[in-house]
Parts: structure tokens; C-alpha cells; sequence
């Protein structure tokens, strides 16, 4: 973002003195238009890294906080570092009139790609909308059938040591060896008579069970107040049998509690895996519906409308859509996963969805208020809605695509 919002100032500033604005009055309307249009696209930003702190993760909360508070710095030095830069610079960043960037910037009739692509879209502009969003809803479909989970070492690259112990592991005990749940129960009611009985009994339980395939005798603690049995699955730790499984153990301890008088809690890593991405599923909604609110509230401030927040919004939502499901193609059904590098298909990544919606809600925010700033600076001049969409298209374009290349490649 610190990136992105320097370079949409500067582009302003660049346009303006290529049509012979003075240099220090330049700087000022870039700062005061421009700069105005890095502000609210940053606060938009940082609202949804502050909506991380929804998802109730303390490492999620601090990383939500850090970035925010990068995003402000970089949003101050826009405004503050980078005018004070442009005037130091002076004249060295007036295009020269035999330059390319010059003739881009004072033709009448604009002929970059950019200005094409616009008059191409507006042209037909139904038929652009009904085939963008159709298109982004078939990518998307994917989606529909995304699993979260955290990865294990069986996603590690072939042929390294944690990805060979793994494989040794499930060839030689069976899959469900690399994750096995811990079952732990309080026994300190239980008569030191009968200790040997309660373990059996707790032992016992989980044997016969679908899906279980070997339980390791009971083993109390020296102060004989808990005990603990592991519990190897079929599956391997990342299979949806294996989830189904810690489900039905848990549901199975109240009426085991009734049966014997003391319950049982089903942990271990693959059951804190589980547990870990269930929270996050949960928190996706209500991050979802604060990030979104507060933003289409700053908007409608903002433009003063309510088609723009709406617009934006609903870009913003088939735009995560669709990187859902090209991710969840490759990932997780292994689509072209050749290409990328990709061990062994399987599970997204617990954080991701989380990560992608506010990284991604940022971007889709900050480059609508790039693109719609220039449009409705134009339609007050002119109060020609068709002429305005074109010049703040075209005026914005190169920088919101320069912008998101940068993106991606940093990323990457």
C-alpha cells in the first residue's frame, strides 16, 4: 500500500504538470485530491486489518494491529514525506515533450490500452456486466466445496525428511498414526479401590468404535486424579473422516459420563487442528459483516452515494469469490497443480480465507476509490457521466494495474 498510494499521487502530479501546471501548486492539488483519495482508501484498509481482532486469535489480533499501523505510517508519508520529495525534485519529474509519457498525457484523443479497453466496455455496458459477473461466478464455483484445515507433513515436498518420516509412518502403522487423539479424564473421584476398573473402562470405550483403529491402555497420573488414552484413527490427520471422528467421541462423553460417572475431553494436535479451523469458519461471517459495514458506511460519507459502496462491495465479493475458487481448483482438487509446485492436494489452509478477505478487501477497496475519485472529480466539471467514466478510467488505469503488479510480485 505504502507502493501504491505514493504512486497514485505521483501519477496526479505527473498529468498535471505535463499539461503545464506550475510544480508547487501541482503538488498541493495532488496532495489535496489525490491525497484526500489515499486517506479514505487507507482507512479502509485499516478497518480490515482491525476486523482480525473479530476472529478472537491472539496471534491473528497482533498481526492485524501491526499492519494497521503500517498502512497508517505509509498513508502519513503520502502526504506528508512524499509532497516534500516532489518538491525537492522540482522539475526533474516534468515530462519531457519528446517523451512517450508526455504525448500519453497531453493527447487530446487518449490512445493507450487503457482508453481502448473503456470504450470497449462502455460500449456495450449490460452485456460487460452480465459476462463479468457470470464469468467470475463459473471460477468461483470451486469454492462451493472448500475445506479448511492445517496442513501436516504430509503436504511437505516429496522426498524431504518430515514428508519421507511421514509416509514411513502411515506405511508401517497406518495413516491415522501421524495424528493420534489424546482422550484425558478426571479420575479423582473415582474409589482408589476400583482405579484399575476405571481405566479399563475408559480404555474400553473408544474400542469398536467406526473409524478408530487401535486404543492404547489407559495410563493415570502418578497423583491418580487423571488418565489418558491414545487413540489411533484409519485416516490420516487431514481427512474428513478423521474430523467426524473427534465429533462422535465428543458427543459420546455425556453419555459415557452417565455410564461411569466421569467424562472425558478429546484433545491433541490433530483435535486442536480441527478445533483452530472451526473457529476461523465461525469468525469468517462476522468479519465479513464489520469489515463490509464500516466500509460501506465510510463510503457513503465519502461519495456522498449509495451505488458506489454497493458497487464497490459487490466487486469486492466476486472478486473473493473467484480467488477462492481458483485457489480451492488447484490446492484442493489439484487442477493444474503441476505448474505451481504443489506437493499433494488437499485442504486450504485455516488462515487463509481470513488473511485473503482482509488483504483483498483492502486492494478492492483502495483501487475503487482510485478509479471512482478521478470519475466523479470529472462528472463535477463536466456533468457528463459517459465522459467522466472514460477520462477517470483512463486516467487511472495504468496506476491501479502498475499498483496491483507490484502487488502480486511482492507477494509472490
Amino acid at each position: 500500500v505504502g507502493i501504491d498510494y505514493a504512486l497514485f499521487i505521483l501519477a496526479r502530479h505527473r498529468t498535471q504538470v505535463a499539461h503545464g501546471m506550475p510544480v508547487r501548486e501541482s503538488i498541493g492539488v495532488a496532495t489535496a485530491t489525490a491525497g484526500t483519495a489515499v486517506l479514505f482508501a487507507g482507512a479502509t484498509v485499516v478497518i480490515a486489518l482491525l476486523g482480525l481482532l473479530v476472529v478472537g486469535i491472539p496471534f491473528l489480533s497482533a498481526m492485524g494491529i501491526g499492519a494497521a499501523a503500517g498502512v497508517i505510517v505509509s498513508m502519513l508519508a503520502a502526504i506528508t514525506l512524499l509532497p516534500a520529495l516532489l518538491s525537492i525534485a522540482n522539475n526533474k519529474l516534468v515530462p519531457k515533450k519528446t517523451s512517450r509519457a508526455y504525448r500519453r498525457e497531453t493527447a487530446k484523443v487518449p490512445t493507450t490500452l487503457g482508453a481502448r479497453w473503456v470504450k470497449l466496455i462502455t460500449r456495450r455496458p449490460l452485456v460487460t456486466l452480465i459476462v463479468s459477473v457470470v464469468t467470475l461466478a463459473v471460477i468461483a464455483l470451486p469454492a462451493l466445496s472448500m475445506r479448511l484445515a492445517l496442513p501436516d507433513a504430509g503436504s511437505d515436498p516429496a522426498g524431504s525428511l518430515t514428508r519421507t518420516g511421514y509416509d514411513a509412518i502411515a506405511e508401517g502403522w497406518g495413516p491415522g498414526a501421524n495424528g493420534p487423539l489424546i482422550a484425558i479424564a478426571d479420575i479423582s473421584h473415582t474409589d482408589i479401590t476400583k482405579i484399575a476398573d476405571t481405566l479399563s473402562s475408559f480404555s474400553d470405550s473408544f474400542k469398536g468404535i467406526k473409524g478408530v483403529a487401535s486404543v492404547s491402555a489407559a495410563f493415570p497420573n502418578p497423583g491418580l486424579d487423571a488418565a489418558i488414552v491414545s487413540i489411533i484413527p484409519t485416516t490420516s490427520p487431514d481427512s474428513l473422516d478423521t474430523e467426524a471422528l473427534v465429533h462422535e467421541l465428543r458427543n459420546n462423553a455425556q453419555a459415557f459420563e452417565k455410564a461411569h460417572g466421569f467424562s472425558y475431553e478429546i484433545t491433541g494436535q490433530t483435535a486442536l487442528n480441527i478445533d483452530i479451523s472451526q473457529v476461523l469458519s465461525d469468525a469468517i461471517g462476522p468479519f465479513a459483516i464489520i469489515v463490509v459495514g464500516l466500509s460501506l458506511v465510510l463510503l457513503l460519507i465519502v461519495f456522498r452515494s449509495v451505488a458506489v459502496p454497493l458497487s464497490a462491495t459487490l466487486g469486492f465479493l466476486l472478486s473473493l469469490s473467484a480467488a477462492f475458487g481458483v485457489t480451492s481448483a488447484i490446492f484442493q482438487e489439484g487442477i493444474a497443480a503441476q505448474f505451481f509446485g504443489l506437493a499433494k492436494p488437499g485442504p486450504i489452509i485455516s488462515f487463509m480465507p481470513i488473511m485473503v478477505m482482509a488483504v483483498l478487501f483492502g486492494l478492492a477497496m483502495d483501487y475503487q476509490v482510485f478509479l471512482v475519485s478521478r470519475i466523479s472529480e470529472h462528472y463535477v466539471e463536466t456533468k457528463n457521466a459517459h465522459e467522466a467514466v472514460t477520462h477517470g478510467f483512463t486516467a487511472s488505469a495504468r496506476v491501479v494495474v502498475a499498483a496491483a503488479l507490484i502487488m502480486a510480485r511482492s507477494e509472490e
